[in-house]
């Protein structure tokens, strides 16, 4: 029986965030291209933070809460890829000793050091952004857009191990791909000004497949996380840059 809209949003909203719905794998995996409306849902709360303590604390303080709330949305299930990334290529021997190196449930300086500076840098580049709600919401909603499409830029190039990931890679079709910028573009048109940054989550989702194949023999779960969240540092900084 074919699946509503609703049933998919819910589906994709339990993978990929802290929202209390129900959902199922095989229905996410072939519903990925409604996480521009999934981004919209995690930055919405975190934007609103950031706006209103604006107003009476320091700019550094506000964005570090806000970040905080963004992983509070998102369940850190991101970094926690990210983390075991950087565990694995902190390790030295053959792509079989990384891949155990990153399954290790026991966090390595490697994968604390990553998420601790990912998180500051985040912090710091959104305490550059002051102003109206609208132009907080714009720069997050731009990194998270790019975080997404960089998933999906993983899930088309790279070649998957046997888990979670793979299990994502079978329900994904690259016409996806296309559908996401779709959305994504109603959302760039309405608020986002910056919406030509999303081409860093597509460039960062690449390069981290070439990496997965290179040092671990395959991408995994951990990899998609973990573009995931160098995607949305790497925009954050673009955008401080250019603006």
């Amino acid at each position: 029986m074919k699946s509503s809209v609703t049933e998919r949003l819910k589906s994709v909203l339990s993978f990929f965030t802290t929202v209390p719905v129900n959902g199922n794998i095989e229905l996410a995996s072939s519903s990925l291209y409604l996480l521009p409306i999934v981004s919209f849902a995690i930055v919405l709360p975190a934007s609103a933070v950031k706006y209103l303590l604006d107003m009476r604390f320091a700019p550094e303080l506000s964005s570090i809460i806000s970040i905080s709330v963004l992983y509070v949305m998102t369940g850190i299930i991101h970094l926690d890829g990210l983390s075991d990334m950087f565990d694995g290529l902190a390790k030295q021997g053959t792509a079989e000793q990384r891949v155990m190196a990153m399954k290790d449930v026991n966090t390595g300086v490697a994968g604390t050091a990553a998420v601790v500076i990912v998180i500051l840098i985040e912090s710091m580049a959104l305490s550059e952004i002051n102003g109206s709600f609208i132009s907080i919401l714009s720069f997050l909603l731009t990194a998270e857009l790019s975080a997404k499409l960089s998933m999906l830029s993983v899930l088309m190039f790279g070649k998957f191990r046997e888990g979670m990931g793979m299990m994502f890679r079978k329900g994904f079709k690259n016409r996806h791909i296309i559908y996401f910028l779709i959305i994504s573009i109603i959302f760039t048109v309405l608020i986002v000004h910056y919406w030509f940054m999303l081409i860093a989550g597509f460039a960062v989702g690449y390069a981290l497949s070439l990496i997965s194949k290179r040092y671990f023999n395959g991408a995994s779960g951990d990899i998609i996380g973990a573009a995931n969240e160098l995607s949305r540092l790497t925009t954050m900084l673009l955008m401080c840059l250019a603006y």
